[in-house]
């Protein structure tokens, strides 16, 4: 809880450019204390430094990670493969060795496995 609070204030005085790391890592925190409708937050916070609504490709990729992890979490397989989608199409050139890109397509694999 202490690293959360103080993930919150950097976040807030923190430049643009790295708002989404501290984001992320909230994100990430929430998660794990099953915080879902702080994480998801957090993860739709992410999405809007960089919202162009002409361009879905300046919306921070990861933050397609971060809330496929919550949705997944939750039970809600749709939402999940929907972000998880998202992401995937963002990086589908990316290099593969991405953390989140490698746990996102893991992740698409067992989830298709799990609903056939």
């Amino acid at each position: 809880k202490e690293a959360l609070k103080l993930s919150k204030k950097l976040d807030n005085r923190a430049p643009l450019y790295l708002r989404d790391r501290y984001l992320k890592k909230e994100a990430m925190l929430l998660l794990k204390l099953k915080d879902y409708e702080e994480a998801l937050e957090a993860g739709y916070l992410m999405q809007q430094q960089f919202v162009d609504p002409m361009n879905d490709a300046y919306n921070n990729p990861r933050s397609y990670y971060v809330l496929g992890r919550v949705y997944e979490e939750m039970g809600e397989i749709n939402k999940a493969r929907e972000n998880y989608g998202k992401l995937l199409k963002l990086w589908k050139e990316a290099v593969n060795t991405i953390p989140e890109l490698i746990d996102t397509k893991q992740r698409m694999e067992k989830l298709k496995q799990v609903q056939g």
